[in-house]
């Protein structure tokens, strides 16, 4: 028997008895985290996708840019963010769904500075492009973000 037949099968369903079941499998979840670090985020973005859609929140983008480093020219290590949360947000305010994507941008614009790192120097033309990048892609689907899609299939 698996998770999902034990849960469709128990005699006894309550909300009660489904917020234990969900703070057990939070527990879980803690327990792979320090074993399989990359198997947990992945269920956790996947579970996020589900319940709040294709965007990131303040504390996935936070948590991706953290993560991200290039090294400058000059052999400088430079880890973090690098586009500041209020710049991306100038980055994409003429859009009808700026709101809905301010984080999505901030990830999104963060990725395109340090991967573009040593070859555009110049902001403005960096968060142009990004912008054109991540959200005037015609040939990928409307109803998703581009950003989530690609940090969460790496």
């Amino acid at each position: 028997m698996n998770y999902l037949e034990l849960v469709r099968n128990a005699p006894k369903k309550s909300e009660a008895i489904m917020w234990q079941s969900v703070e057990n499998v939070s527990e879980l979840v803690e327990l792979v985290n320090k074993v399989a670090p990359d198997i947990a985020k992945d269920f956790l973005r996947h579970e996020y996708e589900m319940m709040y859609g294709p965007h990131f929140s303040e504390q996935m983008a936070k948590d991706e840019v953290e993560g991200m480093h290039h090294y400058a020219n000059d052999g400088t290590h430079v880890v973090g963010e690098v586009i500041s949360y209020d710049e991306a947000v100038e980055m994409v305010s003429d859009m009808p769904n700026s709101e809905e994507v301010a984080w999505d941008a901030y990830v999104g614009a963060n990725g395109f500075a340090h991967d573009l790192a040593r070859s555009c120097t110049d902001k403005a033309v960096l968060l142009s492009m990004a912008k054109e990048f991540w959200f005037h892609d015609d040939d990928f689907p409307a109803d998703t973000s581009k950003v989530w899609w690609y940090y969460s299939s790496k």
